[in-house]
């Protein structure tokens, strides 16, 4: 044992100043090495923390699952505000978010203040940057160490950018710049001076943006390779598109991003392109493939673009195509299975059409009731995945699922989706009623006997339909017997 406890010290200590030249490599290496099971509960969290950093977030949670979600509790081991905080970010940092945020509420912030600098960075994944602000600011009152409060500041200043309140972004990031050159933290001075220069430019202050992402790139002396570098060369590229009105760097731009997996960045680089040059294609495609909505608005703001249409089709236009909400092709002809699992995977991973979706966000949608478990959940994704992949190749549909970690659809030929603009959760019973909304319109009526032969359901099912739909508020039932009816609400 004292063996292994010098290992972990020596680990810990050293690990810091590794990680902050970029050694990342040879620290994940050692910590996938180690037994999980045999780490002393005094060293897991400390060791989560290296994982988060390292990009080992599968190790992490291994670290923190037995704490918090023991198989057996007691009064002595429930975990502490520290260790479900922990936990919380590596949920969110696998995909999991809507229980990673149901995590943090559940986390005393008098004992864990961090909790509002972890639920901003968060929101800043969903492009939330207004509901980040008033998390950062509490954490900034609970009086965080020197360097943790210029990293909550730097963070303060892009929600200010993003929100398009210039002045208070621009006054914090002159003293962010001042204090981050003081202490010479090179990194965050070399992302307050990218920030200054996203806001000129967003301001079309073109000219005034250059020098600051020259003297970025001398502070941070990154290797091309390095995905900083590429960030401020990107804002170099956009402002010589913007200022000439081309495309062509930003398409370069555009597929070194997708290689490099920036898919936030390949996400905005599109918006870009649309201001210069729009499409009808590309801004549809930009519209439909973002599943979130202050992204969504900042698209028809800045491009002054309009949605034209509630559905977009993606792929071949004129082959066969199905309907995302309904799980039928070209009208029936083929049926997914109205809200069973493999419908529901291609619903989920169709949401987004840049960023692929991940193990943990799979398993958050489809199992919104359930808590991710790190051991048994991502096993339950690959055999969905692996069972969707044989249903597709059994009926000759030329549509693939790729990855691993992440899954993307891919269409290989003459096929595509009916993607509606606004989505919502799907399930069997959403799905059916889907189909009966296309059959009925809001006004009209229809009998049991009706949708059942349209639905093809039988006759206990169509109850349960019946049931949900008017707890729904969807339909209101007439009659009684024989000669019940039913009406579509509007």
């Amino acid at each position: 044992m004292k063996s292994q406890v010098r290992y972990l010290d020596e680990l810990i200590s050293n690990a810091d100043a590794d990680l902050r030249v970029g050694r990342r490599h040879g620290l994940q290496v050692r910590i996938g090495a180690m037994n999980m099971n045999r780490i002393p509960r005094g060293y897991r969290l400390p060791l989560a923390k290296l994982c988060r950093r390292a990009g080992l977030y599968s190790g992490g949670l291994r670290l923190l699952t037995p704490i918090v979600h023991p198989r057996r509790r007691t009064p002595d081991n429930d975990p502490t505000s520290s260790e479900l905080a922990e936990y919380a970010v590596l949920l969110s940092r696998i995909g999991s978010v809507h229980e990673a945020f149901w995590t943090l509420d559940h986390v005393d912030k008098t004992e864990s203040p961090e909790v509002g600098l972890f639920r901003a960075q968060m929101h800043f994944g969903r492009w939330e940057y207004e509901a980040a602000i008033p998390e950062l600011r509490a954490y900034l009152q609970s009086a965080p160490a020197p360097y943790q409060k210029l990293v909550a500041n730097v963070n303060l200043a892009a929600a200010f950018v993003h929100t398009q309140d210039f002045n208070s972004a621009f006054d914090l990031i002159d003293i962010n710049i001042e204090n981050a050159r003081l202490g010479d933290h090179r990194r965050l001075w070399a992302n307050s001076l990218e920030l200054k220069s996203e806001a000129l430019i967003q301001r079309g202050a073109y000219t005034e943006a250059e020098p600051l992402l020259d003297q970025a790139l001398q502070l941070l002396d990154a290797q091309p390779s390095d995905d900083n570098y590429f960030y401020l060369i990107a804002w170099k590229k956009i402002v010589e598109g913007l200022r000439n009105g081309e495309i062509e760097p930003l398409l370069k731009l555009r597929a070194e991003a997708e290689s490099r997996k920036l898919w936030e960045r390949f996400r905005e680089i599109d918006l870009y392109i649309c201001k210069i040059q729009p499409t009808k294609k590309r801004f549809e495609h930009l519209v439909y493939g973002t599943p979130f909505p202050h992204f969504r608005a900042r698209v028809l703001r800045e491009t002054g673009l309009v949605i034209e249409s509630e559905s977009f089709n993606l792929g071949k236009f004129g082959s066969s195509i199905m309907d995302i909400e309904t799980g039928l092709v070209d009208g029936g002809e083929l049926d997914f299975g109205a809200g069973k699992k493999i419908h529901q995977l291609l619903d989920v991973a169709l949401r987004d059409f840049y960023r692929p979706t991940s193990i943990g966000g799979l398993f958050s949608e489809l199992c919104p009731e359930e808590r991710f478990h790190v051991l048994t959940s991502p096993a339950r994704m690959h055999q969905l995945i692996s069972r969707t992949r044989t249903w597709l190749k059994d009926r000759a549909i030329p549509v693939s699922i790729e990855g691993e970690n992440g899954i993307a659809v891919r269409i290989n030929g003459d096929f595509s989706f009916k993607i509606p603009l606004h989505r919502q959760p799907l399930d069997r019973f959403q799905a059916y009623w889907n189909r009966l909304h296309g059959y009925y319109a809001p006004g009209t009526t229809f009998t049991a006997r009706e949708a059942r032969d349209r639905l093809g359901l039988k006759s206990s099912t169509f109850k349960s339909l019946v049931r949900w739909a008017r707890e729904q508020g969807l339909i209101e039932q007439h009659g009684q017997s024989v000669q019940v009816s039913y009406l579509v609400r509007g």
